[in-house]
């Protein structure tokens, strides 16, 4: 997760995209392609899982919890890969 994402904006998002799945699904089950319409229910039933993470971190504190000072090496988490 990037940190300067807030909470609320992924939980928006990740709720646009189970709308989204969730019609491409009925629309795949009323033509009659099961194995479409299974896809796009398993991605609506991870962007549910995702809403739910989000509402649990929102209700749990998350973000009032202090950011990290930018630039400040924290480990290993802010160093990128140089894999291409």
């Amino acid at each position: 997760m990037a940190a300067d994402i807030s909470l609320d904006r992924r939980m928006r998002t990740a709720f646009a995209a189970h709308r989204y799945a969730y019609t491409q699904a009925t629309q795949a089950r009323l033509r009659g392609e099961a194995q479409l319409a299974a896809f796009w229910a398993v991605i609506a039933r991870a962007c549910t899982a995702e809403t739910d993470e989000c509402l649990a971190a929102i209700h749990a504190g998350v973000e009032d919890t202090v950011r990290p000072i930018p630039g400040l090496l924290a480990g290993n988490a802010d160093i990128y890969s140089l894999e291409a």
